[in-house]
């Protein structure tokens, strides 16, 4: 898992790029406030120099000897000593350069950079002087010291969070792996372990009880509306099915006409039968076997009026063999060319069947209005419906099918299209040498 993609990995990224600016801000201000102490411990040791000097050739005695004389003792440490009268250097080093005023400054020439510090006045300056060598390489090491400080800050940092935050979040995790035990069975017999003792977790966990107990609330309805529909759907079925057969024995002239009728009497109980379990939430096929769509479309089609048949276009260049319940797929044919039907009003409908690698494809086109391409995703759902409200419907249609074919592993969706609607369902196609 990227370290982004959960709070333990954030909270350790967040950290450590705290930890490395912290780092970075103090050691350089470290860096920084060493850097200014030596400048001045290098001042201060210039100035004492030059005041040692002031101080002797107060005693009167030749002063061009004793600053000769003091700057060969300095200059193995680094240091040069030089005597200005009125601007003109009367002894010590040749190569220092009269200072403008008394102080400390500094300057750059041909040997590098010099720092000078100047006691007296005008008519007489007493210089002491040192070339300031390896700063720029010291500045350079500091600077190296403060990036290393900072990264191992931000190591360490990461490193001790991450596990920090794994404490931290482990009643978090918990609840998380609970959560992901609850069943549709029952969810508000869920168990959610014991309490963590952290208040924020706590609070968590009361809110997801109290929605499992709204879910399973919902789901117990859901089961008793559909064994309620059960048993007032399937007696007046069986009563209808009883009376075509006893209708077809003493009317044998009309015999054929009632077995049509009992047929179709007969596939709405099966429909029933599957559609109320679907209802029941298990989110499962009751039945699966082998379907040909072919077959599906050809069997819709026949059961349709005279004038519908003519008006629709069936092209089927393969079986388009899938493994389903044959009985909502014939639903889901139903559905779409009802829809088409109505929204072509008296124009064409085209119905296809193909293959295409390991998918089916049912396609319908119609000659209507067509679909607002904004709209498309939200017409797949219950009771929308789309521009043409005079058209008789509630809005359910498109829905069912979008939910047949989600439970049969499928697609549906909308094809852009500049005149008419287009809609595409593919399934898994089903192969025997993979059954």
């Amino acid at each position: 898992m990227h370290s982004l993609d959960s709070l333990r990995g954030r909270v350790a990224v967040a950290t450590a790029v705290v930890a490395a600016i912290a780092g970075l801000g103090s050691a350089g201000g470290a860096a920084l406030l060493v850097v200014e102490l030596e400048a001045r411990s290098q001042d201060a040791r210039l100035l004492d120099n030059a005041s040692l000097m002031q101080r002797e050739l107060e005693t009167g005695e030749d002063p061009r000897k004793l600053v000769d004389d003091e700057a060969l003792e300095i200059a193995p440490l680094g240091l040069r000593m030089a005597l200005f009268e009125r601007g003109v250097r009367r002894a010590g080093a040749e190569e220092i350069v009269a200072p403008a005023a008394k102080g400390c400054s500094s300057r750059k020439d041909a040997t590098g950079e010099w720092r000078t510090c100047a006691i007296g006045e005008a008519a007489r300056l007493v210089v002491v002087s040192t070339r300031r060598q390896g700063q720029d390489d010291h500045g350079r090491m500091l600077l190296l010291a403060v990036g290393a400080a900072a990264l191992l800050a931000a190591i360490f940092s990461a490193l001790a969070s991450r596990t920090l935050a794994g404490w931290a979040l482990a009643p978090l995790t918990a609840l998380a792996v609970r959560l992901g035990h609850v069943t549709s069975a029952s969810p508000a017999d869920a168990d959610l372990g014991p309490p963590s003792g952290t208040s924020e977790v706590e609070a968590l966990r009361t809110t997801m009880r109290a929605l499992l107990e709204r879910l399973g609330q919902a789901m117990a309805q859901s089961r008793g509306f559909a064994a309620n529909a059960a048993h007032e759907l399937r007696t007046p079925l069986a009563t209808m099915m009883a009376e075509l057969d006893l209708a077809a024995e003493q009317a044998p002239q009309v015999n054929e006409a009632l077995s049509r009728v009992r047929r179709t009497a007969g596939r709405l109980s099966v429909l029933v039968e599957r559609l109320l379990t679907l209802a029941s939430g298990t989110g499962t096929l009751a039945v699966t076997e082998p379907v040909a769509l072919e077959d599906v479309v050809r069997d819709v089609l026949g059961a349709r009026s005279d004038d519908e048949r003519a008006r629709v276009e069936a092209s089927t260049s393969a079986p388009g063999m899938v493994r389903g319940d044959e009985a909502l797929l014939r639903i889901v044919v139903d559905n779409l060319l009802d829809n088409a039907l109505k929204f072509a009003r008296s124009g064409k409908v085209r119905v296809d069947v193909d293959e295409q690698d390991e998918q089916v494809r049912l396609v319908v086109r119609d000659e209507g209005p067509g679909v607002d391409p904004a709209e498309a995703e939200r017409l797949l759902l219950p009771f929308v419906r789309g521009g043409e409200t005079e058209v008789d419907g509630h809005g359910l249609g498109l829905a069912i099918v979008a939910h047949v074919i989600r439970l049969h592993g499928g697609d549906v969706r909308f094809v852009p299209r500049e005149t008419g609607a287009e809609l595409c369902v593919t399934l898994p196609r089903w192969s025997a040498r993979v059954a």
